[in-house]
């Protein structure tokens, strides 16, 4: 499910997954391009480079990008994104 919300400040989309579930552990690293070593000492992809892109690029743009863990598996994402510009000088 996809619902967006738009205030005088920002737009905020939320992504629901009722999916596979996201390990409550590895969750505040979702966002991270390689997860540290596991227990054999092997350096582990997360989700590939699309997540840690994403959070690059909405932070470019002034936006976050954040996941939390559904009681009974699945995920949301919550994009949120300026609705105006800061000037830079």
């Amino acid at each position: 499910m996809v619902v967006a919300e738009i205030n005088d400040q920002q737009c905020r989309i939320t992504v629901s997954d009722c999916g596979v579930r996201l390990p409550g552990a590895e969750l505040p690293r979702l966002f991270e391009f390689y997860l540290p070593p596991d227990a054999s000492g092997e350096w582990r992809r997360n989700g590939g480079v699309g997540p840690g892109l994403s959070r690059q690029l909405l932070h470019s743009l002034g936006g976050n990008i954040e996941a939390t863990v559904m009681k009974g598996g699945g995920a949301n994402l919550v994009v949120t994104l300026p609705l105006t510009s800061k000037k830079r000088g």
